[in-house]
């Protein structure tokens, strides 16, 4: 029985992705490195201290993956702040017919609280949530469960009785650690054979409905 979805954010919910993408590139260039897609994709969600050590097996032990990173943050920001920000399709309609149907729901990125409630109100979004949880909220990073085990407790339900709806995977493994449903809608990132085999794909938001439909065994309103 699904009881509550619990979203990742970038590249879930928002349209972000790409911004991050050419914001990682920029930042790259300026301290003379330029990032292979390779990495950027490894290091999709991923905790910062292993995403470190991929950017460095690339660009060697000099490579300041935290300066980047803070300047990676700078550029995005300066994107967004100019209008860069779409929501993901499906977004309104699915948060409406969870409302409309009882079933909770939460927010977990790792991005930071300031950064994640700033892009989701400026999305609309930030008001659709009363559980919000962000990645300084949790000592381990994903793939460990901790984000998403924090949302269940905080929405008042267990592990097995939620779906968690991400795009990298990270975090979809992640939600299965947390011994939930891991739904993947890709975005930068495609399905691998390997997500095939413990995660549900989903071409987007809109078909997340059914999916619940069918785990419940009723057709809800």
């Amino acid at each position: 029985m699904v009881k509550a979805v619990i979203f990742d954010v970038d590249g879930t919910l928002l349209d972000t992705e790409r911004i991050y993408v050419e914001a990682w590139k920029r930042a790259g260039l300026e301290q003379g490195f330029e990032i292979p897609e390779q990495a950027l994709r490894k290091t999709r969600a991923i905790d910062k201290k292993i995403a470190e050590q991929i950017f460095k097996s690339y660009a060697g032990e000099q490579f300041d993956y935290y300066e980047t990173w803070r300047r990676r943050v700078r550029i995005a920001e300066e994107m967004i702040d100019s209008g860069a920000i779409l929501l993901k399709p499906g977004v309104v309609e699915l948060l409406d017919w969870l409302d409309e149907n009882g079933i909770a729901k939460a927010f977990a990125s790792m991005t930071g609280r300031d950064l994640t409630w700033a892009h989701m109100g400026k999305a609309g979004l930030l008001d659709r949530f009363t559980v919000r949880i962000t990645g300084d909220a949790v000592k381990n990073g994903k793939p460990a469960p901790d984000i998403f085990l924090l949302a269940a407790e905080q929405l008042g339900v267990s592990p097995e009785e939620c779906i968690v709806c991400e795009d990298s995977y990270a975090g979809l493994q992640a939600a299965k650690n947390a011994g939930m449903l891991p739904v993947m809608i890709p975005d930068y990132v495609p399905a691998r054979e390997e997500e095939r085999g413990y995660a549900v794909i989903l071409d987007s938001l809109f078909e997340v409905r059914s999916l619940i439909e069918e785990k419940n065994g009723v057709v809800l309103a």
